[in-house]
């Protein structure tokens, strides 16, 4: 998938699990010092009275390049939060979790899980009604003699078996501090869980991944895709 002019992805993330593995808590040093270079920056776990601090990740950081990354005893994700497309960020994303694995000895995961959220800016028309039918094609019915054509407001949260895995997905509309608009966030979180090698982690990947794609892709309007793509003559402003 390539990266479009107008995507609205703002955050990718790619997380593996695993039976907890205490060395990534008493040998921090060991992964915090190969990746020091990439990962310049540092951020300690504030304790918190509910999580035990095994289970709070460290997080590495590179505010350029805009990467980072967490890990605990029990996982470990990357982020990256100008999404560069899919080939980019699946080989990179591979590298850090090979290295990751090497270095404490991990052989087997638990589960994968690729998340991606995506900010769509939506402007209310005058009767403050949101005009999500220029984004997404979204047929909301209460009853079946209720559907629901005009939307102030929209919370949806959903958790379904799907495929090869179970799809978490949130669909809502949100204020960001510094927009003068809303944006709509539509949010896909593609689990898998079992028993896995290393070696079948890019398979999981590479199954999330297309997962989501076919989603998103089959939500979104073609007015929209359009503008995603930067075609010209689409203008979302009317």
């Amino acid at each position: 998938m390539p990266k479009y002019p107008n995507a609205p992805l703002v955050e990718t993330i790619f997380e593996i699990r695993y039976n907890y593995c205490l060395s990534v808590e008493t040998e921090r040093h060991k992964f915090g010092e190969l990746i020091k270079k990439d990962f310049p920056e540092l951020y300690l776990p504030y304790t918190k009275p509910d999580i035990p601090p095994g289970l709070q990740p460290y997080k590495f950081q590179n505010s350029e390049t805009k990467e980072i990354i967490l890990n605990s005893i029990v996982r470990f994700s990357y982020i990256h939060q100008d999404y560069p497309g899919y080939e980019i960020f699946k080989k990179r994303a591979l590298e850090l979790i090979n290295l990751f694995c090497k270095t404490y000895d991990i052989t087997m995961i638990t589960g994968t899980g690729f998340r991606c959220i995506n900010h769509i800016p939506i402007k209310r028309t005058e009767t403050k009604i949101l005009p999500i039918s220029k984004y997404i094609l979204c047929n909301c019915e209460l009853t079946p003699k209720h559907v629901v054509s005009d939307i102030n407001n929209i919370s949806l949260n959903i958790q379904m078996p799907l495929g090869e895995g179970t799809l978490h997905f949130v669909l809502k509309n949100q204020e960001i501090e510094g927009l003068d608009s809303e944006v709509l966030v539509i949010d896909f979180d593609y689990i898998m869980e079992g028993q896995f090698k290393i070696s079948e982690i890019e398979s999981n990947l590479d199954i999330s991944h297309d997962v989501n794609k076919q989603l998103f892709y089959s939500m979104i309007t073609d007015t929209y895709c359009k503008y995603i793509k930067g075609e010209e003559d689409v203008d979302l402003s009317q």
